[in-house]
């Protein structure tokens, strides 16, 4: 099987120059991460896009993984590649790509491997027309509450006239505002009541179409993992894992996590899994699942300081996320395997903390 794996900031050389340090390393370990899971496998010929810097990079980081791959280096952006390929489409068996959803940029590049030309090989991604409504917040709470999956009510700006009221009263006191196809925590704020109108009028009404608003809702900020078993096989639920959200000022920043999260809140996220499972039937890809769930005094089992009663699906991310590098070192087995769509036994999870 010749595979081809990108992940669009490591190919992309402006969007490389461009991203933080931290971001970079997120893009560069995740590349690194599922490239030597897949290098793991028999019958596999690994060919990678990368931009000039990261080519230098895996040679430092990993030689020996260097050494197994066909590298194909980039001065263009990855979908000029994609549309006007050096090699061949029909040279490749299966693709298999991380790109972020902000702009349709993911499902622009789903759609372009997964029809046409390239539509002969296998795409280990989640279809074109999923991402497309996981990348966008305001349909993925119509598709979550469609499915009676438990979510957030989550508007966008243009829904509600600033000048006057604003939000209505019963929806709380405290909000999030976002970029309605944001990825992870890019220009997430929270606000009270005041400050979300000031937010909100600060924003041209032809833009406010482009920015949801959600209730905020207090608890433990968790995430798990879902690997799609192909067409004839059920999807895998990975173990919960807790997230590091830091606030300076209103600014929510992601900081890493640890993975597994504790039984309690494990048990709380189940039943969203499940239904994720259920909802999505037999797919390809990975998808990761932000969920909020509420707190709990220790000694009475009583709500505190929470505003909802059940776990809640925040985002739904069409894609891989960070999370996947604290997986594969947690899990016994090649979770490559998984995602390859082979049949493999069931996982074997080692019982440290991964962070």
């Amino acid at each position: 099987m010749n595979l081809l794996v990108f992940e669009e900031l490591t190919a992309s050389s402006q969007l490389w120059r461009d991203s933080s340090e931290s971001m970079r390393l997120e893009a560069l370990q995740m590349l690194i991460a599922i490239l030597e899971d897949f290098a793991k496998l028999e019958a596999i010929s690994l060919f990678v896009l990368v931009n000039e810097d990261v080519r230098q990079l895996l040679n430092n980081e990993s030689a020996a993984l260097s050494e197994t791959l066909r590298i194909i280096t980039l001065d263009q952006d990855p979908g000029q590649w994609i549309n006007a390929p050096t090699i061949s489409p029909e040279q490749f068996d299966a693709t298999f790509v991380v790109a972020p959803e902000s702009d349709g940029l993911l499902t622009q590049r789903l759609r372009a491997l997964q029809t046409l030309r390239w539509s002969h090989a296998t795409s280990l991604n989640l279809s074109w027309s999923l991402s497309e409504v996981f990348s966008d917040k305001r349909t993925t709470f119509d598709w979550l509450k469609a499915r009676g999956i438990a979510t957030p009510t989550t508007w966008t700006l243009s829904e509600f006239d600033w000048q006057s009221n604003g939000i209505p009263e019963d929806a709380g006191n405290m909000f999030v505002l976002k970029p309605r196809d944001g990825a992870g925590s890019d220009r997430v704020q929270r606000f009270d009541r005041e400050h979300l109108k000031l937010a909100a009028e600060s924003i041209a009404p032809s833009e406010r179409e482009q920015w949801i608003v959600q209730p905020w809702l207090s608890g433990v900020a968790c995430s798990f993992g879902l690997i799609g078993g192909g067409l004839h096989q059920r999807c895998t639920i990975l173990p919960g894992a807790i997230q590091r959200i830091e606030e300076d000022e209103g600014k929510l920043a992601y900081r890493g996590g640890a993975v597994p999260c504790d039984e309690r809140l494990r048990d709380a996220m189940l039943p969203l899994a499940l239904k994720m499972q259920q909802s999505l039937g037999n797919f390809r890809g990975y998808v990761g699942v932000d969920v909020v769930v509420p707190m709990r005094d220790s000694a009475t089992g009583d709500e505190q300081a929470a505003d909802h009663h059940e776990a809640q699906v925040i985002e739904v991310n069409p894609r891989l996320c960070t999370s996947y590098v604290g997986y594969r070192k947690l899990c016994r087995q090649n979770l490559g395997v998984r995602i390859l769509g082979r049949p493999s036994p069931d996982l074997e999870w080692n019982s440290e903390c991964i962070e």
